[in-house]
């Protein structure tokens, strides 16, 4: 069985699977987005 990585929502605080949480993050330009990869820098 393979390992899920698990994340913690900032929100509520409940730990969740990497795969069911969105990624918000904060460009160099200061702008903020979703990452639906999850694999953009921020």
């Amino acid at each position: 069985m393979k390992k899920i990585p698990m994340r913690q929502c900032i929100g509520c605080g409940e730990m969740k699977g990497k795969k069911e949480m969105m990624r918000v993050i904060k460009t160099a330009e200061d702008d903020i987005c979703l990452d639906v990869t999850g694999k953009k820098n921020g």
